[in-house]
């Protein structure tokens, strides 16, 4: 997700970065930068849920030369295990690591899943259910 994101707003910033003198626009690139995070951060928390998923499989897939760290449901639902900016999350590799087939977690996420635009919801914090 954070990837698509940074790659729209560098597109966007190039195009704007000069203004008709050549000169760069400092404050209309710092508005757009200030828009873009603002949007992502209402992206990020509005669409948060938590909830219990029964991991079926695990797996890491290739998006534009980023490797994602991926695991899909027993309801059909494929999600990506990220760091997040946002929820201070930086150890999604050693999550994605730890989760087994058949576990039953406790998870938090964010986001939804869109092929459109290649995103799918982040994973950004999990605990596994105690059976018994």
């Amino acid at each position: 997700m954070s990837s698509n994101i940074l790659r729209i707003i560098d597109g966007v910033l190039t195009a704007l970065v000069k203004s008709s003198t050549g000169k760069p626009n400092i404050p209309l690139n710092v508005t757009i930068l200030g828009v873009a995070t603002g949007i992502h951060s209402l992206y990020a928390y509005g669409t948060s849920t938590t909830e219990e998923v029964t991991i079926v499989n695990k797996y890491q897939m290739d998006a534009h030369g980023f490797t994602k760290f991926m695991v899909h449901d027993d309801k059909g639902r494929h999600y990506a295990v990220n760091n997040s900016l946002w929820y201070w999350k930086w150890d999604s590799v050693e999550d994605w690591a730890n989760i087994k087939k058949g576990d039953c977690i406790h998870v938090k996420y964010y986001g939804i899943r869109s092929p459109l635009f290649g995103l799918f919801p982040n994973i950004v914090r999990t605990k596994l259910k105690l059976v018994g």
